[in-house]
This record gives structure tokens, sequence and C-alpha cells, in this order.
């Protein structure tokens, strides 16, 4: 677990002692040393807590000054630690600062002066910045005020909080992994790793091991993690102990220690998230009052021994929990079992609330005291109150039934915010059929060819195109966002559309595929699988060699059974060249008595994948699934057969169709693959 957010500061004044031999040259006069007054100044809040703001954005929080002493006092020369720190400070009514401000010893000495951050790309937070103040008193020249923001520095997260390898035999090895997170904004270095304790202990780096000499220093991203194992081989019984050192230039906790232990059971923590952010909150009248804000702390037992957390606390009164935790008969208010091998960790969730009563930004924490470590274990809240209601989502369609190959429009349009306005829609397909691959667009490239897709859906407009591309059920959802970035919120977190896929043509074929090499099947470059779809005039042959009788790309609309009536004819909707179809083949009036036969032919093994450095000669596999539907029922399903070699022909089944619906269409497994030269094509 990772050290604190913020350490305790504190302003501390001392009285300078009179000079001994003054006192005595002074003892005969009637001057009363005992009377000497000064003015003292104190700030609220110690440190300054800024949450995450974008570049570009910005946030203020108030800074009040009050004398406190007993005399008056000037404030002179307020300024920024750093002329380039991204921060203003002004008068709480937004005028500039005076050369000089003056505070009596009463109930009128205080000024609040506003702290406003404006980050950029190129001036963000450092972990000494400091509003600086300059007095006239001579017992507190000055006074330093401390900023922190949780956006500006790297922020080093370990999970779990230590690594307890329980009991291992002698001459028998166990490793266990922990993960590094950087959690803060800037790019987190790791300069140093290495194992201090017990020689049993050692650092694996790529199936080796690592010693400090021979370790590379580590860049973490923002937002990124990094695994390390820890192996345990201990040649003889008993227990053991050591640490895991990482030293970094987190600023917060550049060299922080991860408890290892063996062959004796510890209780282990493991929270997640590691900080909450309560974003943008409704402001609530008062702290006595139900919040409608609320976020869970999930709380984990990952050792080999129980779990205890004994009191919980809060710093910043505008947090704290929603429901009273009951004690247990020892005092605990969680006690979680310890962890068994193999299963997940015994857990339970918690709910916080965040209670602001202003709009202005809030920072606090959580500390629980747990059995793990003597001291308690912080958790970074934070939090902005906004005088603002949750925007609600409203669809104008919540249920479209049409047929496969439909092009929808999702019309958030209807969505309101009771106090303010819809700035975005966010639509998510959470449900489609297997093999579906079609995206939510702003609008497509071409209506002739909706396979083709669209540009990405521009969430500031309320409108937004979907493309069926098969048959069956899909659900997408719809959130919005207000002026104030605040999203939509229970009990109206989401509108739903439900899509209901049925084909109306009497068959209905529909072939995808999987390429598991291709690092992306949307783009423009992968596998192509043609769909044939064959008359019993063609007898043996498929493709080119069966003259009229096969429907597939280079005969996508034949005519077949009666000429010039079209609903006997077959045609190939969709042909889909470059990664994971779909193909569609629709009959609207099947022959009486014919057999029709399915097949998939691997007409190009795409090896590249518009990536430098492949090799173009290797055919990549991918696993084919067809799928048959008769009067919109599905009949019959072929899944994932892996073809591999240009050409191959997988002969999937047989149709045969008669008169009568109860008893046809009949589908005959074929399922059989023929190599290139096995079949006439």
């Amino acid at each position: 677990m990772r050290r604190p957010f913020f350490d305790s500061l504190h302003s501390t004044c001392i009285l300078s002692a009179l000079v001994f031999s003054l006192g005595l040259a002074a003892c005969d006069s009637e001057d009363d040393f005992s009377n000497i007054q000064s003015g003292l100044i104190s700030a609220n809040p110690e440190v300054l807590l800024f949450p995450a703001v974008p570049s570009g954005q910005e946030a203020s929080q108030e800074l009040s000054l009050r004398n406190v002493g007993s005399a008056p006092i000037t404030l002179i020369n307020i300024r920024l630690s750093r002329a380039e720190a991204p921060f203003e400070i002004k008068l709480q009514n937004g005028d500039p600062l005076p050369e000089t401000i003056n505070l009596e010893a009463d109930e009128s000495g205080g000024q609040i002066l506003q702290v406003i951050y404006k980050p950029t790309e190129e001036a963000i937070v450092e972990a000494d910045d400091e509003v600086i103040i300059e007095t006239n008193s001579a017992q507190q020249r000055e006074l330093r005020v401390p900023i922190r923001s949780s956006d500006a520095v790297p922020d080093l997260f370990v999970s779990p909080n230590s690594l307890d390898f329980g009991s291992v035999d002698a001459g028998e090895m166990s490793e266990l992994t922990a993960t590094v997170r950087n959690v803060g904004q800037g790019t987190l270095l790791i300069s140093s790793l290495y194992i201090d304790g017990s020689e049993d202990f050692a650092l694996i780096i790529d199936g080796e091991v690592s010693t400090p000499e021979e370790f590379s220093a580590v860049n973490i991203e923002a937002g990124g993690s990094q695994d390390f194992t820890v192996r345990y081989a201990p040649p003889s019984t008993g227990p053991d102990r050591g640490d895991l050192v990482i030293l970094s230039n987190d600023p917060q906790a550049n060299s922080f220690s991860l408890p290892l232990r063996a062959n004796g059971a510890a209780p282990c923590i493991q929270l997640t998230p590691n900080n909450l952010d309560f974003g943008s909150a409704l402001l609530v009248e008062n702290r006595e009052v139900e919040t409608p804000n609320t976020q869970p702390l999930i709380i984990e037992s990952c050792g080999g021994a129980p779990l205890k957390i004994s009191r919980i606390e809060f710093e910043g009164s505008e947090f704290g929990l929603i429901s009273v935790l009951e004690p247990n008969d020892q005092g605990d208010l969680i006690e979680l079992p310890a962890t068994s091998s193999g299963e997940a960790f015994p857990s339970e969730a918690i709910e916080l609330g965040f209670w602001p009563i202003a709009e202005q930004n809030y920072g606090g924490r959580l500390l629980l005291y747990t059995n793990t470590q003597a001291d308690p274990i912080p958790v970074d809240l934070f939090g902005r109150g906004v005088e603002n209601s949750c925007p609600i989502p409203v669809v104008s369609n919540e249920l479209f039934e049409v047929a496969p190959l439909e092009i929808i429009t999702l019309d958030g349009s209807p969505s309101a915010d009771p106090g303010g306005e819809v700035k975005r829609w966010v639509w998510n397909v959470i449900e489609r059929p297997s093999g579906s691959v079609s995206q939510v667009v702003e609008n497509l490239f071409s209506n002739a060819d909706p396979a083709g897709g669209g540009p990405e859906d521009d969430q500031m407009t309320p409108n937004a195109t979907f493309f069926v591309d098969l048959a069956g059920r899909y659900v997408i959802e719809l959130e919005v966002y207000d002026n104030l970035d605040q999203v939509s919120c229970a009990p109206n977190e989401v509108a739903t559309v439900v899509i209901e896929a049925v084909p109306e043509k009497d068959l209905h074929i529909q072939l995808v595929w999987a390429t598991p090499e291709d690092p992306d099947e949307t783009d423009g470059s992968g596998t192509d699988v043609d769909l044939h779809f064959k008359h019993q005039n063609a007898n043996d042959r498929w493709g080119s060699s069966a003259g009229t009788w096969d429907c597939y790309f280079q005969n996508s609309s034949p005519d077949w059974g009666n000429v010039g009536d079209f609903l006997d004819n077959p045609s190939l909707d969709i042909d889909d060249i470059n990664g994971a179809g779909p193909e569609n083949v629709n009959l609207d009036r099947p022959e009486v008595d014919v057999n029709y036969e399915v097949g998939a032919i691997y007409f190009r093994a795409e090896s590249l994948f518009g990536e430098a450095g492949r090799d173009p000669s290797i055919e990549h596999a991918s696993y084919v699934t067809l799928r048959i539907f008769a009067r919109g029922e599905l009949l019959g399903e072929f899944v994932d057969r892996e073809l591999n070699r240009l050409n191959q022909l997988w002969h999937i089944a047989t149709i045969n169709w008669c008169e009568d619906p109860l008893s046809c269409p009949v589908v005959t497994p074929v399922d059989r693959v023929y190599e290139e030269g096995e079949y006439a094509q």
C-alpha cells in the first residue's frame, strides 16, 4: 500500500527566550517584558488539496487567514514558491492582492484568499509548491501552506500490500507477483528494485534472479502497471521475513518497502479503488440528510491470517460512511477470513458518502486501522460540490423489430437535464449476436455499403447510426453528460434500446469468422473467407466452374428457377473482404424439392495485417462459423471450423426444401474440408 497522499503538516511558532544578561541589566527598571505582544497568523486549510483538473480548465480553493495572536499583524509579499507554478492568488472577491494586508487582533482580524489552479500541458503541480506569506511578526516571519494535486506527479501504488507465501517446505519453491501501478499523472521511474532481508527471497526478472547491480530502470506511464515476481525457496524450515524495496521518483514514496513473509501466517489488505473521486456531486442541505453521492470501497483479505479493521476515521467532515458499522464481540468493525489457495480473496464492500454544502472542491482522507501494520492505511478522497441535478437519458425509440442489414437511427434528443443542459450522448453496445462487428457511428460512409462503417460517433450530437449486420438480439445503452460533466445517475443511469433482428426471407445464410492473429479485424486489412450458396444443378462444381448455379461474390444475384422471377433468386447482400465478416445470402422463395448446398472458401490468407515486419508467407488460421435461418428460425449452426490454407473449401451442409413447413427444410450436415485441387473450381 502506498504512503499517504500528503504528510501531516504543522505550523509551529517558537517564542525566543529573553537573553538572561539582558534581563539582569533591566532588573531594576520598571519595564515589564512579560507583557510583550505579537501577532500570529493561522491558515485554514493547512494544506491546499486540489483534485484532478484537465489541462485548460481550472479549479479554486479558499484559503482563510486569521490573526490568532495578541497584537495586529501585517502580511506582506504573499506569493507562490515557484513563479511558473500553475496557480494564481487573488482576494476572495477576485481583486488582485494588495501589497500589504493588515489584520487586527480581534474577530475582524481575518482575510480569505482565493487560490486558482490552472494546469496546462507545460505547467503542472510539483511536490514542493507552496503559498508563502511573510509577516512583520517577530514570532512568525513567514507561513508556508503546501499545495498538493492528485494529477501533478507520479503516484506509486503496490498491490497487494504484502506478499505472504504461507507455508513452503524446505527444498520447495513458491512464486508470488506484486503489481506496481502508477495512479498519478506523471511518468513513474523505478530506479532500483531489490530484496532486503532473508536470502531465501529473490527478485525474478525475465525468469532469472535479479541483483541490485543488474536491475535496469523501469518507466511506468500514467495509468500503467508492471508486475514483479518474488521467489521464495527456503533451504530449511522456519519463518522468514524481508522487504521488496522500490526506489522511485514518487515524491510521497521515493523509498517504498513491500513486506515479504513466509512460513508464518500474516494478514494482508487490498483496496479497490486505492482512492475515491466523487467527481461533480450534488449539493446537500447539511451533513445530517441523505446524500445521493456514494461510492463503494472494496476491502479484500489477501493474507494467511484473518484481516481485522478496528477503527475507521475520516479527515474532512464532508466524507463519511453511508451506514454505521457495528463492532463484533472482539471490537472489530470488519473481520475477513484468511485467503485460501486457488480461491478468490474474501471481501467486503463499504459504501462511502460525500456531503458537499458549497460549490467548491473538497479533499479528505479515509483512515483504516488494521492488524496489517501499525500506521493507519489512507485512502485519498476527492469531490466537487455542484448545484446540479443529474441529466436524464431518454431515447425516442426503445425497441426496433427489423430484418438483418437494416440501418438504425439512434435518437437521444429527448434526454434532458433539470439543472442545465445535456452536452454529450454516449452509446454503448452491451449485447450483440456472436460474430457481429458493427459499431455505433455518427453516419455511414455509404448507405449502399453499410458494412463499410462510418466515422466515429460524435458524442456532442444526440443522434447516431447503427448497422444491423447479423440476425439476433442487440442491446444498446445511452448515458448522457451535462454542461458540468455530470453523468446520468440512478435511478436513470442509462436508457436502453433493444434491436430484435429476425430474417424476413424464407432462407437466410450467415457467415462470420475470427482470425486470432489479426490485431484489428475491423480495419481494412484482414483475411477473406467467401460464402458460397449452390443450386443442385451445379453438381460437384464450385465457383466459376459452376456457371450461374453458385451464388458468391462473382455471381451475387443469379437468376434461378422461373426466368425473370426474382423471388426465387438468391442474393449475396454482404461481401466482406478484409476481416471477420459477416457475409449474408438471402432467398425469398426457395424451389420445392430442390437441394441447396452451402460452403465457404478461404479466398485470401492475409499475412501482414497492415504491420511492418510480419512474414508475408504465413497463412494465418481463421475460424469460421455458419448459421442457417429458415422462416426467421435458427435451423442450423456450425461453429469455429479452422481454415488455414488458401483455397481450402469447407463443404458445410445441404438444405432440402419442400412445401410442408412442418417437415421442411431439412438441413444435412456435411462438415468436410477439401484442399485446393480436391474439388472442381
